[in-house]
């Protein structure tokens, strides 16, 4: 199936609301291009962007997002606010998390609790019957599959800074985006976790290199659940961990 591209003037109206509210370079891609192939486009324009001075971020253009867009171009938005603010934060981005975690796991009742049982856990037989290519796809972005994606050259220097030109966030349970962006400023510093896929309710995130130390993971677990709890209410802090370890991609959905 391979790669099409699609001209701004044949997009659909989801996809020109969204390039409109962004305004930067962008390439389409059609829906009916194979993920292979769109993640090979996107590490390309990851090399390009480290050159040129972008961050490239795949956008899922769906009517749900394209009507976010619209009431923040109809509002009082400003990147530059969210920038702003961001810098006006006493708190990192490890600081909230940390804040959040406590808040989250003082209360948290679940089969494994500690780092231990994670490691009795990995001793169980029932994980290594997983199929090698399950394996393999946890390293590709995927959430962009059912609709135009836009493929952005977000012109800033540090990734954490996409937020502010794609507002992500801010109903549910999901981040305000001026949290948002102090904990991928936080993931960025610690992992090199880059915020590469939005859609209206999921986001991927791709490392550089994977976390391969199991407590190491087993602490970004416990800030995975507490960033997105659709993560712990869909299994347990043992198979969060298991997710993340000697992962590529991280992959957060809010219901």
């Amino acid at each position: 199936m391979g790669i099409k591209f699609i001209d701004d003037e044949k997009c659909n109206e989801y996809t020109r609301t969204i390039i409109n509210f962004v305004n930067c370079p962008h390439k389409i891609i059609s829906e009916n291009s194979d993920v292979e192939d769109v993640n090979a486009e996107y590490e390309k324009a990851v090399i390009r962007g480290k050159k040129e001075g972008f961050v490239p971020v795949l956008v899922s253009a769906d009517s749900v997002l394209a009507e976010w867009f619209s009431f923040d171009d109809d509002s009082d938005y400003s990147k530059e606010k969210i920038l702003e603010d961001v810098k006006k934060e006493t708190r990192s981005g490890s600081k909230l998390l940390e804040e959040k975690c406590k808040l989250y796991f003082d209360d948290y009742d679940e089969d494994y609790e500690d780092f231990e049982d994670y490691k009795q856990y990995l001793e169980d037989d029932f994980w290594e019957d997983e199929e090698d290519d399950e394996e393999e796809d946890s390293d590709l972005l995927c959430s962009f599959t059912d609709n135009e994606t836009i493929l952005f050259e977000i012109p800033v220097k540090n990734p954490w800074e996409v937020i502010a030109w794609l507002p992500f966030g801010g109903w549910n349970e999901c981040p305000e985006p001026v949290e948002m962006m102090m904990i991928c400023h936080y993931w960025y510093d610690e992992y090199k976790a880059v915020p590469a896929v939005i859609s209206h309710d999921t986001m991927e995130f791709i490392l550089e290199k994977p976390i391969s130390d199991e407590e190491t993971a087993w602490e970004v677990a416990k800030q995975h659940c507490v960033f997105c709890s659709e993560c712990i209410e869909s299994g347990s802090l043992c198979e969060v961990t298991d997710s993340i370890l000697d992962s590529k991609v991280w992959y957060f959905w809010w219901d």
